[in-house]
């Protein structure tokens, strides 16, 4: 009876039995391997053979696409829709084809995380590659970056008035919203022994208390309809002269030739 034995088998495996052979290829493996089959019969006589076995590809690896919302880093199963086999799968990417508006990193797991840049709304795509059985398979990821609302951002503002004058204050133009959504001032604030504080066609009027002057501070939100920041504004109210007044505590008669104290005030 005759006995087989194989060899030059690195990628496949090979079973024979009552002289036939079974040649499994190990998972994800494609190429060609030389195998050299041996047949001995009882006197140690033996014969071998050559032969060019190949396993053709097949594509393992899918093209994916995501949404991502804005400012919001996302895992992608990046293996859920890909066809490979084999236990020791290793997840990597192409350094050459990286996202141009974000950032990627791979997980233990092979899902990845891309992490758009701050405030980025769009499209991006990022290539990464699985070697599995020795052969390696690349494909890329389309990502669509969806926007949300930004908060407005207010900032301080100042401004200049003399004494019992109101001041017209416009704080819009250096707060803004990287959405480019309108701002408008939601509500104003100022302490009661300060002055008041109106919203008048988009813009402060800030009327001083009477006689007040130094330093009052003004407490405004802006919203941008959805949203809202907040900001102050000093004012600065310079003293001005007052004009004097004079009171007399009159009595409303005397007698003729009588004298009268009065009091006078300035």
């Amino acid at each position: 009876e005759l006995t087989f034995s194989v060899s030059g088998n690195s990628n496949v495996l090979v079973s024979i039995e009552n002289g036939i052979a079974t040649i499994s290829p190990i998972a994800d493996w494609n190429g060609s391997e030389i195998l050299t089959f041996t047949a001995t019969d009882p006197s140690g006589e033996s014969v071998s053979q050559t032969v060019d076995f190949t396993v053709a590809p097949v594509v393992d690896i899918k093209a994916d696409s995501t949404n991502v919302v804005e400012d919001t880093p996302t895992i992608i199963n990046v293996l859920g829709n890909d066809t490979f086999e084999g236990d020791g799968k290793v997840v990597s990417l192409d350094t050459n084809n990286g996202p141009a508006n974000g950032t990627v990193s791979v997980n233990p797991d092979g899902s990845v995380t891309y992490t758009p840049n701050d405030n980025y709304q769009g499209t991006d795509s990022f290539t990464y590659i699985v070697t599995s059985g020795g052969v390696s398979e690349s494909t890329t990821v389309s990502v669509d970056v969806t926007p949300v609302n930004d908060a407005p951002v207010a900032k301080d503002d100042t401004a200049i008035t003399d004494e019992d004058t109101p001041v017209t204050i416009d704080v819009l133009p250096n707060d803004n919203d990287i959405d480019d959504d309108k701002l408008s001032i939601q509500s104003a604030s100022v302490p009661e022994a300060q002055g008041k504080v109106e919203i008048v066609d988009g813009k402060l009027v800030f009327t001083p208390a009477e006689n007040f002057n130094g330093d009052a501070e003004i407490t405004y939100t802006v919203t941008d309809g959805e949203l809202t920041d907040e900001a102050k504004v000093t004012v600065t109210v310079n003293p001005v002269n007052d004009a004097p007044t004079i009171k007399v505590d009159a009595v409303e008669s005397i007698t003729e030739d009588a004298v009268s104290t009065d009091t006078v005030v300035a």
